[in-house]
């Protein structure tokens, strides 16, 4: 495969783009804009998208904040000017990844501690991006995965912020592929993280789930120094954040 075309094959947009450097604590927010995924087509070997698959790897896929964006659900930006790429999967993406001349970096996470194979595996919970004619569709999360996903990097590469901004936006996600995914999920930060924001910000989805049916775990998280406990979730959150009618 020809890389370097690839690299070439790029167009500003406006109305969806790649993540630009979605990592840190000092956010602004900048127009969407953004070159089309040049990136797509370095995540094929082969031509079955669901799971993009690299030779010696069994299931990977585009997921977090990158999916989210795919899917036109981010809605502000951190200022830097390299793409990342987030690729979730269960094992290390190959060397010569971050050596395709391309102005992104693929940045991978562990799935090892979030998913079983079984929702890595499972189309429900993914989408397919057609980039290019002729080339095949990449995978990427559904964006009830992917939230929870971007949880994951809370609070030490996404602020509670740009977390509870990204939940606002998403009013309309499926409330059996949430209650699926929370029931599978392997992470107690990331489930409690989840039912904090998505009560705090009242869609109408929230009323469907059924908390008392997730392992959400014992004992309490220290998510936010400095912050303070909310007592249904324990966790701590930030201080501006917590609201004394949250049950909490």
């Amino acid at each position: 495969m020809d890389y370097s075309n690839h690299a070439q094959q790029r167009s500003t947009r406006t109305a969806k783009g790649p993540a630009a450097n979605l990592h840190g604590g000092n956010q602004t927010v900048v127009t969407r804009s953004g070159p089309e995924p040049a990136f797509c087509g370095q995540c094929h070997t082969q031509s079955d998208p669901t799971p993009l698959s690299f030779s010696g790897l069994r299931t990977i896929h585009v997921g977090g904040l990158t999916a989210l964006d795919l899917a036109g659900l981010t809605h502000f930006l951190l200022t830097g000017s390299e793409v990342r790429v987030h690729i979730f999967s269960e094992s290390p993406l190959p060397s010569w990844i971050n050596r395709i001349p391309l102005a992104a970096r693929f940045e991978r996470h562990s799935t090892l501690r979030l998913w079983p194979e079984s929702v890595m595996t499972n189309p429900r919970f993914l989408r397919e991006y057609s980039w290019q004619d002729g080339l095949p569709p990449i995978a990427y999360s559904c964006p009830e995965k992917a939230l929870l996903e971007v949880l994951t990097e809370v609070p030490s590469a996404v602020s509670f912020e740009h977390a509870d901004a990204l939940m606002q936006g998403l009013s309309n996600l499926s409330p059996k592929k949430i209650d699926a995914l929370l029931r599978t999920c392997r992470s107690i930060k990331v489930k409690r993280l989840f039912l904090w924001l998505a009560e705090r910000n009242g869609h109408p989805w929230y009323k469907r789930l059924e908390p008392t049916e997730y392992d959400l775990g014992s004992g309490k998280r220290v998510l936010a120094q400095h912050g303070r406990l909310h007592a249904r979730w324990a966790i701590t959150v930030p201080k501006e954040m917590h609201d004394e009618n949250e049950h909490g």
